[in-house]
């Protein structure tokens, strides 16, 4: 199995270096930038300090910790951390000094730092699991462009679809087993009437149909509606489509993917924009805007970004990268 190909995405905590940039609307702040990111900080505490760890927005922290205790309102142990806009400059995070660590290193693990995962509205997702299909499959996640946009080429065509804020969707027909399967990110369900994951999947017939005509093909997407709280617009739960893993465990490149969904007629994510030549600033408003779900009427959650041609990276392993929006990243209710 190539590990590379298959890589399991976690949420880190990188360490940076720590170049202070004069913040333009305020005398007793300073920008640290790095990796499309820039952090906020007091210009004071700051000085003389070359490296810091990265806490990125929707990181989970124990505020027990000797190291968050500053973040305690002295209500709740844990806290979500938000990006937040300082004069004018979104802070993405915050940074906390590193003496010993190297950059590029990684101290999520060490500093307990877990991610944000939104609970599914109206039903308990740890409930109905099943056993899963026979075969491999590794957790499907995508990493942040803001810190590997770089491993895009400028000026290569990539395809830019809206990213969902919903559950994350899977399915496949096991010719092992004879059976349909669904399931959420980490779990395969059961078929019960409250299961979103399978109400959602019964409203396209024709979902089970490529499965079962390609057996062993994984279909990803997304269920949304009254699933998290952006709602775009639904009374129930709806589904959408964005990835297609062969039984070989390549993937679809993207017109491939579509021209499956085409032919099906199963519903895939709003398409931004297709051979489109990747240049980062540009990818950054499309990012924001309203969503393009026909019914929603709200801001978009940010897009996700592939090569028109399917390939990997030594580091990140399959090239697939996603950039959550401003708009929604300093939106309280996001």
């Amino acid at each position: 199995m190539n590990n590379k190909i298959d890589k399991i995405s976690t949420h880190s905590a990188f360490v940076v270096p720590v170049k202070l940039e004069k913040h333009p609307n305020a005398d007793n702040l300073s920008i640290v930038g790095f990796d499309g990111f820039t952090i906020c900080v007091r210009t004071e505490d700051w000085t003389g300090i070359e490296k810091g760890i990265h806490i990125q927005p929707d990181s989970i922290v124990d505020t027990r910790r000797t190291e968050f205790s500053f973040l305690s309102d002295g209500k709740q142990d844990k806290i979500r951390v938000r990006a937040k806009k300082m004069r004018g400059i979104v802070s993405y995070g915050f940074l906390l000094p590193a003496k010993d660590g190297k950059i590029g290193e990684d101290y999520a693990e060490k500093l307990g730092v877990e991610h944000y995962d939104p609970p599914i509205q109206g039903n308990n997702p740890s409930q109905n699991n099943i056993s899963a299909p026979p075969g491999y499959f590794s957790k499907y996640d995508i990493d942040n462009m803001r810190k590997y946009h770089k491993i895009l080429k400028e000026g290569e065509l990539v395809g830019i679809s809206e990213k969902i804020h919903g559950a994350f969707f899977r399915c496949t027909f096991s010719s092992i087993k004879n059976e349909m399967y669904v399931g959420s990110k980490q779990q395969w369900k059961e078929e019960v009437e409250t299961c979103p994951w399978w109400k959602a999947f019964r409203q396209y017939p024709q979902i089970e149909q490529f499965c079962r005509e390609y057996p062993d093909f994984v279909l990803c997407g997304e269920i949304f509606g009254q699933v998290q709280n952006l709602k775009y617009g639904k009374s129930g739960v709806d589904l959408v489509t964005f990835d297609i893993r062969k039984r070989n465990l390549s993937w679809c490149n993207v017109k491939e993917f579509l021209g499956n969904c085409v032919n099906y007629g199963i519903p895939t994510v709003p398409i931004i924009e297709l051979d489109y030549p990747f240049n980062f600033e540009n990818i950054l408003s499309f990012s924001n805007g309203p969503s393009l779900i026909k019914e929603a009427n709200h801001h978009r959650e940010g897009c996700v970004v592939k090569p028109m041609e399917e390939r990997t990276d030594n580091e990140i392993g399959r090239v697939i990268l996603k950039l959550v929006g401003e708009t929604y990243l300093l939106n309280k209710k996001g």
